[in-house]
C-alpha cells in the first residue's frame, strides 16, 4: 500500500478536482432526483416529464464526461 500512496500527491490541484468530481456526481444525482420526486420542479421548469428527464439525463452524462476527463488529467504524469 505504501508503494501506491507514494505515487499520489494529495496537494496536486488536478487530483483535488478529480476527487471533488467523483464525490459530487452521485451526490448531485441523488439530491436532484429526490427534489424532482418530491416537488416535480424540473417537470414544471421544462414543461413536461419527458423533456425534464432527457435534460437531467443529458446533464448527468455531461457530468460523467467531466469526471472522466478530470480523472484522466489527474493520472497523467
Amino acid at each position: 500500500m505504501e508503494d501506491v500512496l507514494k505515487h499520489i500527491d494529495v496537494y496536486d490541484p488536478r487530483f483535488c478536482v478529480a476527487v471533488i468530481a467523483i464525490i459530487f456526481n452521485p451526490f448531485f444525482w441523488n439530491v436532484v432526483a429526490r427534489w424532482e420526486h418530491r416537488t416535480r420542479g424540473l417537470t414544471r421548469l421544462f414543461g413536461g416529464p419527458y423533456l425534464a428527464c432527457y435534460c437531467l439525463g443529458t446533464l448527468i452524462i455531461l457530468l460523467n464526461v467531466y469526471r472522466s476527463h478530470s480523472m484522466t488529467v489527474a493520472m497523467k504524469p
